[in-house]
């Protein structure tokens, strides 16, 4: 019975272990990724003096328009769905 209790606590130290640093590695790609693309966002935003359908068919084509209303459509949906959790939260539901 000793060998299955040290098999298990040798688990438990390789999985937190291995998630430690699975979340340190997405934090520094999310560093990496997240702020040049956030830093050009603001760029176009500012250049295009538009929304963000009119940027991205201003600089991209209008072919290309339907990418910004895309972009719009994820972030009003991820929104939406973060607000309405926090609001279920506050009502205790």
């Amino acid at each position: 019975m000793p060998a299955e209790q040290t098999i298990v606590e040798k688990k438990e130290y390789f999985t937190s272990r291995w998630g430690m640093i699975l979340s340190v590695i997405w934090v520094i790609f999310l560093l990496i990724w997240s702020v040049p693309l956030m830093i050009t966002e603001f760029a176009i935003g500012n250049r295009t003096r538009k929304g963000t359908v009119g940027a991205i068919a201003l600089l991209a084509g209008p072919k290309f328009g339907w990418m910004g209303a895309f972009v719009w459509g994820g972030l009003v949906l991820a929104l939406s769905t973060a607000l309405r959790k926090e609001r279920l939260k506050r009502r205790g539901e």
